[in-house]
């Protein structure tokens, strides 16, 4: 059993991405992936959202691509203050009891796209692969 951590980070409103090759051959078993916004400086009625993505794709599909084959889990908290004030929210998504064949060498990509230039984002994802029956060690650390 492998585990992938994936970590990004943003701060303003932009488009980010992380990267990592999968070690071994063998199949993705669960996915959790948490995200994170935080903005202090919310006016009236006024709304934060992160979007964030696992996939097998190097670009996002946050602005379209319905037909996006390639993306594994998504998870965009969204928060509301109804008067002046701050803005902390956090979102956690598994995808778990699936078994998505990999090879070593793919390539995974963790995308995040924040919604406002007053905020700072992060996003987490943990991949579990079940290489046991893989021919070649996994390549741990690179």
């Amino acid at each position: 059993m492998s585990l992938i951590k994936m970590f990004v980070a943003s701060t303003g409103a932009a488009t980010v991405s992380a990267e990592i090759d999968v070690p071994a051959d063998g199949f993705i078993t669960s996915v959790v992936l948490e995200a994170y916004v935080s903005d202090t400086t919310l006016v009236s009625e006024a709304g934060q959202q992160l979007h964030s993505e696992l996939s097998f794709m190097a670009t996002d599909t946050f602005d379209g691509g319905h037909d996006s084959r390639g993306v594994l889990l998504m998870c965009n908290p969204v928060g509301v203050i109804l008067t002046s004030g701050g803005c902390h929210i956090g979102k956690t998504n598994y995808l778990t009891g699936v078994k998505i064949k990999v090879y070593a060498g793919e390539r995974l990509y963790l995308h995040i796209k924040e919604s406002a230039a007053a905020q700072s984002a992060a996003a987490y994802a943990l991949v579990y692969i079940d290489d046991k029956d893989s021919a070649r060690p996994a390549a741990r650390r690179r």
